[in-house]
């Protein structure tokens, strides 16, 4: 590994390598791309959007599914003692409940966090980033055994 590494800084020494443990070893070589800042930002500002309206239909249809309405008439019968068909002092701390709850799942309100953990989010992305690695390391091995 240290051969490997020496080797590449005598090509381009302001190069950040990485090792793991593993005996295999994956390069990438990313050349320097000047990417436009604005179609950068629609690129983001439209995946975001999409994601938004996803879970929204996504918290819509699960909403319906389990007749939520029925469920807090129900909630609001059991606590007030009255039948309301749309108990809406409930349906906003409900909804804001909601937001509240998977911003801090996801741990991206405040930058700074009391622990180390990470993320649900960083996790899966660990996790993606490692199978790609993997079956990239799988495929190569492949291919070399076929020639």
């Amino acid at each position: 590994m240290i051969y490997i590494i020496k080797k590449i800084k005598e090509v381009k020494e302001d190069i950040d390598i990485v090792a793991f443990g593993s005996p295999e070893i994956l390069i990438e070589i990313e050349n320097e791309k000047k990417e436009i800042k604005v179609l950068k930002f629609l690129k983001i500002t439209l995946v975001s959007l999409i994601l938004f309206l996803g879970a929204g239909i996504a918290i819509i249809n699960f909403h319906v599914d389990v007749d939520m309405e029925k469920s807090l008439g129900i909630i609001s019968y059991v606590v007030v003692g009255e039948r309301d068909v749309e108990p809406i002092y409930l349906k906003i701390p409900y909804s804001l409940g909601l937001g509240v709850g998977m911003v801090t799942f996801f741990n991206r309100v405040l930058k700074k966090k009391k622990n180390k953990q990470p993320s649900p989010l960083e996790l899966e992305m660990h996790s993606y980033e490692n199978s790609i690695d993997d079956y990239i390391i799988d495929i190569t091995k492949h291919n070399e055994k076929e020639n």
